[in-house]
């Protein structure tokens, strides 16, 4: 009887730990999944601070390399392929946005595999938040990054469209929407993934 509760016991500590995931982090993982294999062309929706790299350039992200456990976005400026979100499901229904910026032979970025962990009852409805983590905070300080130490991100879904934001208490906004509903041409691998530069 006692083996009986003890089993009993776990299983329940099991189902509640699994279920803590919230609905907008099931719905953005459920997105992404759908579409995976699929590119999809972005527009600047607000930028506080403009600049050339991003203004007028090209943004595609291209939803690959999809597992039960995590998916990766490169995210393709122009000819630049060194953008890559990583997107991990944690224990207990957390999820986990990291940066891997890359070089175009390949090599890491001084700067990279930056993020955070989604934040409990942060963002509501179909955003997921990710506050910026201590070790994101502490490659940032190094490199002189100090603006980049209050970051904090947002993943959102709606019917056919998908967000990401950046965001700063002192204001500073980026948002980039994504139309889920006219997929384009995928493009050439990210520059981790290809092992050569694309030049």
């Amino acid at each position: 009887m006692k083996l009986l509760r003890n089993i009993c016991f776990a299983a329940a500590f099991t189902l509640a730990g699994a279920a803590t995931a919230t609905a907008s982090e099931n719905n953005v993982w459920d997105v992404l999944s759908a579409n995976c294999g699929k590119a999809f062309v972005g527009k600047i929706v607000k930028d506080t601070d403009p600049s050339d790299t991003w203004t007028n350039a090209r943004i595609v992200m291209h939803i690959r390399d999809c597992s039960e456990s995590q998916i990766k976005v490169p995210l393709h400026v122009d000819a630049n392929r060194s953008r890559i979100w990583v997107i991990t499901k944690l224990p207990a229904g957390k999820m986990r946005l990291k940066h891997d910026h890359r070089h175009d032979d390949g090599s890491s970025d001084d700067v990279t595999m930056y993020g955070g962990t989604s934040a409990s009852g942060a963002g509501g409805g179909a955003t997921v938040t990710f506050p910026v983590d201590a070790e994101s905070i502490a490659s940032f300080k190094k490199h002189g990054l100090d603006a980049s130490v209050s970051n904090s991100w947002h993943i959102s879904v709606g019917e056919a469209t998908f967000h990401y934001k950046l965001t700063r208490p002192s204001g500073r906004t980026f948002d980039v929407a994504f139309d889920l509903s006219k997929p384009v041409p995928v493009p050439p691998k990210a520059w981790d993934m290809s092992g050569k530069s694309p030049h």
